[in-house]
């Protein structure tokens, strides 16, 4: 039993010795490595503060391109209310010069019809011109003639007047 204490004290030791030699090895290694992992860790800390620089940026350039995007939205939404106001402008002088096209199509109708109205009462007195004409022609035939017969009425009474006053006397003288 003592031997096999003494092997096992042996291995035990030799366990031991190689798990010092190997943590030996590892903190060497470790060691080594410290320096190298500080360099990548200063490295991942500087490329985390390039990063952050850069999401700063980026969180930057989104927020003045998220300015200009409502500044366009602004824009175009002014755009377009210019364009429906316009529009309805457009609209409403179609209106105003349709009803203005009508109004003048009424008045130039209203004035052909008072054309041929005057067209018709200058025809109608030119009738009642030539009428009229016709009448007073007729009436100065008229005044003539009765002019000429009063005339004639006055020589036949003149004439009567005579011949009756020589009647007379011829009656008074005797046969």
């Amino acid at each position: 039993r003592a031997h096999q204490a003494e092997r096992q004290a042996a291995q035990d030791a030799e366990t031991a010795r190689l798990k010092e030699r190997d943590a030996a090895k590892n903190a060497d290694n470790v060691s080594r490595e410290i320096p190298r992992k500080d360099d990548a860790l200063k490295h991942a800390e500087a490329n985390l503060a390039a990063m952050d620089d850069r999401m700063r940026e980026l969180a930057m350039m989104q927020r003045d391109n998220q300015r200009d995007q409502d500044e366009a939205a602004r824009r175009r939404d002014a755009a377009d209310r210019q364009a429906q106001a316009a529009q309805e402008h457009a609209l409403r002088m179609a209106e105003e010069v349709e009803k203005a096209k009508r109004a003048a199509d009424e008045r130039a109708r209203i004035a052909r019809q008072r054309e041929e109205d005057l067209k018709e009462q200058q025809a109608a007195r030119q009738r009642v011109s030539a009428e009229e004409q016709a009448l007073v022609d007729q009436e100065i035939k008229l005044r003539e003639q009765r002019e000429s017969l009063e005339n004639k009425e006055h020589k036949l009474q003149a004439d009567a007047g005579s011949f009756l006053g020589r009647l007379r006397a011829n009656a008074s003288r005797g046969p």
